[in-house]
């Protein structure tokens, strides 16, 4: 069977009409390391799984020290900033809508999937503020914080302040949000660079999105998901374009509160034999036990797929959803990928998920 006819069961449309970001930043620069294991060549998207080893115990981080270069979602700063949670008490009122969300801001040009551009960044900043009208707000993670920026000190549970800066690096944070029953569900970001909302609601059935400034080179991209009861969480890492029109992935796997529980490689390109731009990346575990496959389509600075597969004939799984973009250094095609994942849901599935599949 096809692989665009397995996955009719996707919107790919309600995807396409998310807007790509870039994450380029000190942190986000992949080293150079090995690829052993991963097909290079655009052949392989033409082969089942994409030429991938799906059942081979891993070395952990594949062995790889460019996924072990990753950038970790930090608590270094939150576990100071928010000694207790001060999402916890919200949550336990009647009615009320818990939300995770990653957001980053900084260096956030277009993807282009087939030719080599590059877009210089521009420094911006973008000191200011994210908030509720009602409800709270928790800090989880802290992505790619440098030292010349910082989180301020809580003067209330509705807002979180920052100091920060980026050329061409970004700035991000992971948020639990949890709005009153009768709330507005929306997270106002105010900065120097940009003020915007977003409409926290619309994250069961669209997952992210970008605003980008004027010069469309800085902005403000998120990904995020209501807690439901299912296991969910989080994909951030490398989209690594090799030659136009086909690179690799190599990404983290983190839970719903930033916890790295796995990693997941892999290759992403147009196939001739499908015709169609497909991506294929095997999951493992921390200790590197094969946890299954991630499949789908990509375009345009978005991708949807399935995730937890056993192969790509299996679809009675989870999925995944994101977005992905070019990286910053001239010539490098080394962008960004950052979405969710959510494991197939069952009643008893609980939100963190502790399972990369």
């Amino acid at each position: 069977m096809a692989l665009g006819n397995k996955l009719s069961i996707l919107s790919l449309a309600s995807v396409s009409s998310i807007l790509a970001i870039a994450c380029g930043g000190g942190a986000f620069t992949p080293s150079s390391g090995s690829t052993d294991g991963v097909a290079t060549t655009a052949a392989a998207l033409d082969t089942p799984n994409g030429g991938l080893d799906l059942t081979t115990q891993e070395s952990p981080a594949f062995g790889d020290t460019e996924v072990e270069a990753l950038p970790t979602m930090d608590s270094t700063l939150a576990a100071t900033i928010d000694v207790t949670d001060p999402t916890t008490a919200v949550a336990a009122t009647a009615g009320a809508s818990a939300y995770r969300i990653a957001l980053v801001w900084g260096h956030l040009p277009p993807a282009h999937d087939a030719d080599a551009t590059s877009i210089a960044p521009q420094p911006e900043n973008w000191t200011g503020s994210i908030s509720v009208a009602a409800g709270a707000i928790g800090l989880k993670r802290t992505i790619s914080f440098d030292p010349n920026d910082h989180i301020d000190p809580r003067a209330n549970a509705q807002t979180l302040s920052f100091t920060s800066h980026t050329l061409p690096y970004v700035d991000g944070v992971l948020l639990r949000v949890v709005i009153p029953s009768g709330g507005a569900p929306t997270l106002h970001f105010a900065t120097t660079a940009l003020t915007t909302d977003i409409d926290l609601s619309q994250l069961a059935a669209k997952e992210g999105g970008v605003v980008r400034l004027s010069n469309d080179v800085d902005g403000l991209g998120w990904i995020g998901f209501p807690e439901d009861g299912c296991a969910r969480g989080f994909v951030h890492g490398r989209w690594i374009k090799t030659d136009p029109n086909f690179g690799r992935t190599l990404g983290v796997v983190s839970d719903g509160d930033g916890n790295r529980i796995g990693y997941t490689r892999g290759i992403w390109g147009y196939s001739p034999k499908r015709v169609e731009n497909v991506w294929f990346s095997k999951i493992i575990d921390l200790d590197g036990a094969p946890k299954g496959l991630a499949f789908g389509k990509y375009g345009e600075g978005a991708y949807a797929g399935l995730w937890g597969a056993m192969d790509e004939t299996h679809i009675d799984v989870g999925t995944t959803e994101g977005v992905y973009s070019d990286g910053y250094d001239v010539g490098d095609g080394r962008g960004v990928w950052l979405g969710r994942w959510s494991a197939k849901c069952s009643a008893t599935a609980s939100d963190a998920g502790s399972d990369a599949n």
